[in-house]
């Protein structure tokens, strides 16, 4: 039995783990730039210990250290793994690590848990398929999934943008070490947009250049490297939001360091806070919330930050309206 103590005074600061959002997308980089990345604060959870794991099957060195990691980056030369790739219960890498096996030479086996094989990649392979990759389905559209890499040659793929953003994040991921050029058309509204930004604003952090029209096709030329880097990793948006939906019930105050206040998506659930009468102040690298007795209802689309739906919902329970 675990009792429950209701909390009457709320006023802490805090810090928390780092994205994991922006962790799975660093590591992906930092395995195709040539040379030694230094990735700080990385989160300590069983998906990104799985990308660790395979991306060391796919020859890629990295040393751990508490929260630190050195990647050391192979220049966009991918081994095929020996044996299967089992990416758990990460639906993410399942996605990031079908593209990134395109181009490692030879075949790999991508696998998951029993709810990872009853999610549909096909809108993925067929991608792959029109930049020259062999690649299938071992399961009726769902994983496992094979691919035969090595002959990425790039071109033009057309993509449904309300499907995954995910797709579109392991497509460009992975287009700066593609033969030729990669245009990704994005077919009827891109949902989650804010995690297609993030990844083009990564790949810019790391050296590339990725033309947006608009979001209705996205272009990386090729030739183009990943540089090493030291980086290090912000806050995760998704846990703060957690302990902000806190001060907001209570009411109470919390502070919460580290975190990138230029972030979008998840990051915008303050704003809603403060739509709903909390005050929000923000800083360079924090965020302070302070709750209010009587908060009000709003109307919200959250298609932007859909991990902070039940967060949201959770705090509507005390709202006016």
């Amino acid at each position: 039995m675990i009792e429950i103590i209701p909390v009457k005074n709320l006023d802490s600061e805090i810090t928390v783990p780092g994205s994991k959002y922006i962790a799975n997308r660093v590591l992906i980089i930092a395995a195709q730039a040539n040379g030694n990345s230094i990735i700080k604060n990385v989160p300590d959870n069983e998906d990104i210990n799985a990308t660790i794991e395979a991306l060391k099957k796919l020859g890629i060195k990295i040393n751990k250290k508490n929260s630190d990691l050195e990647i050391m980056g192979n220049g966009g030369k991918i081994n095929s793994p020996n044996g299967e790739i089992n990416v758990k219960e990460s639906g993410t890498l399942l996605r990031f690590i079908t593209g990134l096996a395109a181009l490692a030479e030879g075949k790999t086996v991508i696998t998951g848990s029993n709810r990872i094989k009853e999610r549909p990649i096909s809108d993925l392979l067929n991608s792959l398929k029109d930049l020259g990759i062999e690649c299938k389905s071992l399961n009726d559209e769902n994983p496992p999934v094979e691919v035969i890499g090595g002959t990425l040659n790039g071109g033009t793929t057309k993509i449904k943008g309300n499907v995954s953003s995910q797709y579109i994040s392991s497509l460009l991921l992975i287009s700066p070490y593609v033969k030729n050029d990669v245009k990704i058309i994005i077919e009827l509204d891109l949902v989650s947009k804010s995690y297609v930004d993030m990844t083009i604003s990564l790949m810019e952090e790391f050296g590339i250049k990725v033309e947006n029209d608009n979001y209705k096709a996205l272009k990386v030329k090729s030739g183009q490297k990943y540089n090493a880097m030291d980086y290090e990793i912000p806050g995760d948006w998704s846990s703060a939001n957690y302990f902000l939906a806190a001060a907001a019930i209570v009411p109470g105050k919390v502070k919460i360091n580290g975190i990138d206040n230029s972030a979008e998506g998840e990051a915008k659930f303050a704003d809603a806070l403060g739509k709903m009468g909390c005050k929000v102040n923000r800083k360079d690298d924090s965020i302070e919330i302070t709750g209010k007795e009587n908060i009000c209802g709003i109307d919200i689309d959250m298609s932007q930050m859909p991990d902070a739906v039940q967060t949201l919902a959770a705090v509507a329970v005390f709202a006016n309206g």
